[in-house]
């Protein structure tokens, strides 16, 4: 008889982990190295990133014409802020990692800001 994936036990949950043990897991050393590479570089990840910016730049079409002002939150290691700022778009980053930021989150010409979604470090209103 062949098992099912009803027999199998459940996979540890994703919210067994804490929220600190995650920020913390975001913030270590090494974290942004390869992040891009193991995650986004093979052709369906290509496919799927233009395919996404296609959708973003589509939507924000209906909000007004660029340039304008957008807030990439989490923006990791910028992988969108390229097509949006291409696109003619003015681009802050924010991310609780400074390495991601760094990997090039960091690239967004509005700036990169090193805060968390939680608290933004920004004026209400800005």
């Amino acid at each position: 008889m062949s098992s099912s994936c009803i027999d199998r036990p459940a996979p540890a949950r994703l919210s067994a982990v804490s929220w600190e043990e995650r920020r913390e897991g975001w913030r270590a050393r090494g974290v942004a190295d390869g992040y891009d590479r193991v995650r986004f570089s093979g052709p369906l990840d290509r496919r799927k990133h233009r395919n996404d910016a296609r959708r973003v730049l589509g939507l924000l079409a209906r909000v007004g014409p660029a340039p304008l002002s957008i807030l990439d939150v989490p923006v990791g290691t910028g992988r969108m802020v390229g097509d949006l700022e291409g696109a003619g778009h003015r681009v802050t980053g924010v991310d609780l990692s400074a390495a991601m930021l760094g990997a090039g989150g960091g690239a967004a010409g509005g700036g990169a800001v090193l805060g968390e979604i939680e608290r933004l470090p920004f004026a209400d209103g800005a």
